[in-house]
């Protein structure tokens, strides 16, 4: 029976049986149906919603009113079944048109030789082309059901695919990413579901050790004693600024030298800090406020930041373009037989990068626009552009781990979103199933006044040794697994085998922008 002869069959049936009929009950009643006459191509429920209701006003029947949603994501699961069942032919794939604006092909003359650079999710949130919306059905429907994050209720995590599928502009839900702070989630989950997944797995920041603790203390209750020698409601002199950078001067001094080698943290610690009372002694602060550029803030501020790597041996690359993403956007490059091979696309390099033994830990952006307190640049960087960036550096970890589930759960990355004198870090993990999830710290903003130093330039410093805790340690769980390999006896990957105990679980790429331009 074809859609409409389906429609109206079951419109008659719900009016011979003196109810209304509802969009909700004809999806539950032909679930199979609606699967098996949809394409991963189409728009599920646009396309269900414009029949219905077009029958129903042929008909001039009244619709019956219902408080609740149809059930498309049971839809999908059988739409998944479906495509999982079908051979792997052309003759079976969805003929997708890809606007000409969206997606450049090179010139017939290139024979694929040239690179292009992708400049979607850095700079906007852009329109999902057919062609983006295809490859994230098609993701999600090879995702195997017994590996999904299943939350204590009983529901899946799956609940963020609908809310993707429903929202024509890339959103970080497309990439199978989950952001706590974003205020959209709570139309997805209940408040008891987005207790749960914020807290389970591996707590987002480590703890400082006790002489970092100690140093931090002292110099707070310097700052503190010289403050409040005014009184609750006197303002801090300049005397009294000028006071506190030699009193800390002299607490820092007084610890003597740290040995690099043994103590290195309080080293970088000690160093930093009579760096920044420079700032403070020679007004750094105050000319930053004319007109900086972002190389301004990265050389007289950010970069102090990237020392604190150095023991570790992870490399703090600028302006250099991201390898995990590089791969991700071409993933799907190789000889068709249809055409000339595809051209290479580059990734719009991150202001900073932690890089390690071929392995990327990390990344920074720094921005210089202030629009009401927050800039574009900012907006896209911390909600979509970072953690998609820190996502495909999870994915690229996960492969080094051969994809073991165990070691997933474990990994993680971290970003600095830096704005003029500001700064959050974002930690993206991989608690459960396919999802990964994104936690940000609160911001803190470093000031011009040295009275005000506890507020923002220790807080920032501690954010700054914390994360680099996270990317030791996950260093080290990537390298000792990577060694382990030595142990095991080669075999084509098709052949590879998994345990329940150390299940193999191959995490899904964040979405791929059509969006190029040439690189110039």
């Amino acid at each position: 029976m074809d859609i409409p002869s389906t429609i109206e069959q079951y419109i008659d049936s719900a009016m011979n049986a003196g109810d209304k009929p509802s969009l909700k009950e004809f999806v539950a009643a032909k679930c199979e149906f609606i699967a098996s006459n949809t394409s991963l191509a189409e728009n599920l429920e646009q396309k269900w919603k414009t029949l219905f209701i077009n029958a129903v006003t042929a008909k001039n029947v009244e619709l019956k009113k219902t408080r609740t949603k149809p059930d498309w994501v049971s839809v999908r699961y059988k739409m998944s079944l479906n495509s999982q069942n079908q051979p792997s032919s052309s003759s079976h794939s969805p003929s997708i048109p890809v606007p000409s604006s969206s997606v450049s092909s090179p010139s017939p003359d290139s024979k694929g030789t040239k690179r292009t650079r992708s400049s979607g999710s850095k700079t906007d949130s852009i329109l999902m082309t057919e062609t983006m919306l295809v490859e994230f059905r098609q993701t999600y429907a090879a995702l195997e059901d017994d590996k999904k994050w299943k939350l204590p209720d009983g529901k899946y995590v799956d609940l963020l695919f609908q809310f993707a599928d429903e929202h024509p502009y890339e959103h970080l839900a497309h990439s199978f990413v989950v952001n706590i702070d974003d205020p959209r989630i709570g139309d997805i989950f209940t408040n008891e579901q987005l207790t749960y997944i914020k807290n389970v797995g591996v707590d987002a920041l480590p703890q400082l050790n006790s002489t970092i603790k100690g140093i931090f203390d002292d110099c707070s209750a310097i700052i503190k004693c010289i403050v409040e020698e005014g009184g609750d409601d006197a303002p801090v002199t300049q005397d009294q600024e000028e006071r506190i950078v030699k009193s800390l001067w002299k607490q820092l001094t007084s610890y003597g030298f740290f040995d690099p080698d043994e103590r290195f943290e309080e080293d970088w610690l000690q160093r930093t800090l009579l760096e920044i009372l420079n700032w403070y002694r020679y007004d750094t602060l105050q000319l930053l406020s004319k007109d900086p550029s972002e190389m301004d803030f990265i050389v007289r501020v950010w970069s102090v930041l990237d020392k604190c790597f150095d023991d570790i041996r992870v490399q703090t690359w600028r302006d250099h373009s991201c390898l995990a993403t590089t791969v991700r956007q071409n993933m799907n490059r190789g000889v068709t037989g249809s055409g000339s091979l595809d051209a290479e696309q580059l990734s719009v390099g991150p202001d900073l990068i932690f890089f390690r033994n071929d392995v990327e830990y990390g990344v920074g952006e720094v921005g210089k626009e202030e629009v009401v307190g927050v800039s574009q640049k900012e907006l896209i960087g911390t909600q979509l552009h970072c953690p998609k960036v820190l996502k495909d550096m999870l994915n690229m970890m996960a492969k080094k781990c051969n994809n073991k589930e165990s070691i997933i759960r474990s990994l993680r990355a971290v970003a600095y979103n830096q704005t003029c004198l500001r700064m959050s870090v974002l930690v993206l993990d991989c608690p459960g199933g396919y999802v990964c999830r994104v936690r940000t710290t609160k911001e803190y903003e470093v000031s011009p006044c040295a009275s005000l130093m506890r507020n923002g330039v220790f807080p920032i410093l501690k954010l700054a040794l914390k994360s680099k805790d996270i990317v030791r340690k996950t260093t080290a769980l990537v390298e000792r697994r990577q060694a382990e390999e030595g142990d095991e006896d080669p075999d084509f990957e098709c052949n590879q085998v998994e345990n329940d105990a150390d299940r193999i679980i191959k995490l899904p790429p964040a979405v791929r922008t059509s969006e190029k331009r040439q690189k110039s």
